[in-house]
């Protein structure tokens, strides 16, 4: 029995130490341990007078997009690290040679080799970056201590990346997450639910704040906030026992007793609890599109935690094929009368089910110019397939790309033409037509608001987001 255990014992021990013996060797060395082979590391004890004035948020553009970094030859994976495991191991307030000597480069390799690479380091005014050729001879006398600071370096790195709010969130997260599992640790990830600390805001940003519902949300939501790693030792609640929001809706029959706005005509196929926005005219649908994208989407980036340019506009109006060309400006005035755009939720950014609904006096014309363009996206991507069928007793036809880079179905009925991105939107919209589920245009609330911002009178848009919409 006792052998048994040695031997269960030996080949635990054995996977544990399978990273170091299956050829993976590791290297961690302070930076003036390097062999530098062009030209030496400045010995640079005083911080530059270039550097004296720049204020502290130039400083920290400068510390975070000047970082250190090494590349080495034969595909090793190299990091650099401070010893305390700052955001920024190099700091402008500090001295050349105080950065050299709180950096440590740890490296995985598979070669014992010389391996050589190059490092780059920020210049002593913080003006640009300087390289410096290098050699490693030997890997590290103790593995085991060399591949635990390669692991947390590792670790750092990808945390500090996902912390800047860049591209790649998910990757970084993941490759972290890697690293500290491969690191044999039992404290909880704490880093990885760390609150973050709010940049301060620009008076460009607080002048919009002041205006904006989504903020007012995401705070009393607490949508930035991080969840807390528990125990697997405390209970589980089901999700189905959530009761969701709690608040009392608001009584609005008395305040639409005798109320009679004209109402837009497409609010009769919108789903109660589906936000939409009208457009009275195909004119103020491009008149906003246009605004848009001149003024508006940077200002809509401000409520944004990520800074880049998704294309969001351009991206569905290559799913859907519905592009605002010169012909569709041209076209589009004379064949439609109202627009409505729907949803199921507003993250138009990561991708959502959205139809676009047309008021049309020509829908043969409407629903040819829209096949036509079907059409056009075949020819010129075979990988574009047809797609046909029936939701409802409506005949429906698209074009699908398995991607669904492509992805565009059409239904026309009466005065509608409606294309959609998703059957799962389509059977909605459907169902609030004929009758199976309650319509924005029997709310209450649509009537006051509809009667607070009448259709007669000069109007771009109207968003309605309803009661039934923020509960679901």
């Amino acid at each position: 029995m006792k052998r048994a255990q040695l031997s269960m014992m030996a080949l635990c021990f054995g996977i544990l130490i399978q990273p170091v013996l299956a050829g993976d060797l590791y290297t961690s060395l302070n930076l003036n341990e390097l062999t530098f082979t062009d030209q030496p590391l400045p010995e640079v004890t005083q911080r530059d007078e270039a550097v004296n004035g720049v204020n502290r948020n130039r400083q920290q553009v400068k510390e975070a997009f000047l970082r250190p970094y090494a590349v080495v030859d034969g595909g090793a994976e190299v990091y650099l690290v401070a010893p305390d495991r700052t955001p920024h191991p190099w700091l402008i307030r500090r001295s050349m040679a105080d950065n050299i000597a709180s950096t440590r480069l740890v490296m995985r390799s598979t070669t014992v080799d010389a391996i050589r690479g190059t490092l780059y380091l920020p210049k002593a005014d913080w003006s640009g970056m300087q390289g410096y050729a290098f050699r490693i001879s030997q890997s590290a006398k103790d593995q085991q201590l060399a591949r635990a600071d390669f692991l947390e370096a590792k670790e750092h790195h990808y945390r500090s990346l996902q912390a800047m709010e860049i591209p790649g969130a998910a990757w970084f997260r993941y490759q972290a997450q890697q690293a500290r599992g491969a690191r044999d640790v039992n404290d909880p990830d704490r880093s990885a639910n760390r609150a973050r600390r709010p940049n301060p805001e620009t008076e460009l940003q607080r002048t919009y704040a002041l205006f904006s519902g989504g903020r007012a949300l995401s705070e009393n939501l607490q949508l930035d906030r991080e969840l807390q790693v528990t125990s697997n030792a405390e209970p589980k609640v089901s999700l189905a026992s959530l009761s969701g929001i709690t608040v009392k809706e608001i009584d609005w029959q008395a305040v639409v007793k005798d109320l009679t706005p004209q109402k837009d005509p497409l609010a009769s196929v919108i789903p109660a609890d589906q936000h939409v926005l009208f457009f009275p005219s195909f004119a103020a649908m491009t008149t906003l599109v246009d605004e848009a994208k001149a003024n508006g989407t940077p200002i809509l980036r401000l409520l944004d935690p990520r800074s880049e340019d998704a294309l969001t506009h351009e991206r569905y109006e290559t799913q859907l094929c519905l592009s605002l060309d010169t012909w569709a400006r041209l076209l589009g005035p004379s064949l439609i009368d109202s627009l409505a755009m729907t949803g199921s939720d507003p993250y138009l950014r990561t991708g959502s089910d959205v139809a676009i609904l047309f008021e049309t006096s020509n829908l043969g014309s409407l629903k040819a110019g829209i096949q036509t363009q079907y059409q056009r996206v075949q020819s010129l991507d075979h990988q574009v397939q047809s797609a046909s069928g029936t939701l409802l007793g409506h005949a429906y036809q698209g074009v699908v790309k398995a991607d669904r880079t492509v992805c565009s179905y059409l239904v026309t009925w009466d005065r509608t033409v409606l294309v959609t991105n998703s059957l799962v939107q389509l059977e909605k919209v459907l169902k609030a037509k004929t009758g199976q589920c309650e319509t924005l245009e029997a709310l209450d609330e649509y009537t006051f608001f509809r009667d607070r911002y009448k259709r007669d009178e000069p109007e771009t848009a109207l968003l309605i987001v309803t009661d039934a919409t923020i509960r679901r």
